[in-house]
């Protein structure tokens, strides 16, 4: 999950998944508290600039945190970002599909594949 408030990764662990839950967060106090909860991984990360970012962001975790990059990663995240409560985006990705990606651009980082002016969501 990428989480602001820990509420997405709280009512995820809430289910027991037998899956690993990754919870990506820019906040530390919230990876404080989601490191006492049920099968939670949290990781610090930095803020995401849209769903693109968020969903590398979420990738990159997954894959330090030593998951299989050949099986799909379930996202589950709220926009707009930083708003409690508004867990309603739930992406199916394949984190081959990042690192293939980042070959073919010579090895470069996520960020810097997509232009520097970002939509803004509107609420």
């Amino acid at each position: 999950t990428y989480t602001a408030s820990g509420a997405s990764a709280l009512r995820v662990a809430r289910e027991r998944p037998a899956s690993p839950l990754i919870a990506v967060t820019p906040e530390e106090r919230t990876a404080r508290r989601l490191a006492l909860c049920w099968g939670v991984l949290p990781t610090l990360s930095t803020d995401a600039r849209d769903v693109d970012d968020m969903v590398e962001l979420a990738i990159d975790a997954a894959l330090n945190a030593g998951l299989d990059s050949a099986r799909p990663l379930v996202i589950v995240a709220g926009l707009p970002f930083g708003a409690p409560g508004t867990t309603n985006l739930l992406r199916l990705v394949m984190p081959t599909e990042l690192q293939l990606r980042r070959r073919s651009s010579g090895g470069t980082t996520a960020h810097s594949l997509r232009p520097t002016a970002t939509a803004t969501p509107q609420a």
